[in-house]
């Protein structure tokens, strides 16, 4: 949805559970593990290798793609260049783009760095994220 306010042009953004996100890390983190395995790393260095992996792709699919965590980030507002996120568990955060965000017509990622500190987030949008209406206004504020 859209909110217009005189001459800006406000994103309010629901992000939803993305299917394309889940499949994605899937196979990123299933080819990370196979190709320890390709490359004839020893079985035990394998296991120890996993491991980190496999809690990283847990903690991924957890917060970023099926949105289960309380850290997941459920809501994405812009309003004159400032964007604001806002977890599941109700905090609000005030970010600014980094860099120009990559964009095509199914995945958006989002170079934020935090208003107050050093800290940077990458949010990725994908097509099913968001309803079809509000990937296209995302899609066009950012090619203006």
């Amino acid at each position: 949805m859209s909110i217009q306010s005189g001459n800006s042009d406000y994103l309010v953004l629901p992000i939803q559970p993305s299917k394309l996100l889940t499949l994605l890390c899937l196979v990123a983190y299933g080819l990370g593990e196979l190709s320890l395995i390709l490359i004839g790393v020893e079985y035990l260095w394998v296991l120890i290798l996993c491991l980190p992996l496999g809690v990283h792709a847990h903690n991924t699919l957890k917060t970023t793609c099926l949105q289960l965590n309380k850290n997941a980030i459920v809501l994405c507002k812009e309003m004159n260049g400032i964007w604001y996120v806002q977890t599941k568990e109700g905090q609000t955060f005030a970010l600014k783009l980094a860099q120009k965000a990559y964009r095509t017509p199914w995945l958006i990622v989002l170079p934020f760095k935090y208003l107050h500190t050093r800290k940077k987030l990458n949010l990725i949008l994908t097509c099913d994220a968001l309803s079809k209406d509000d990937y296209t206004r995302v899609l066009y504020k950012l090619w203006r």
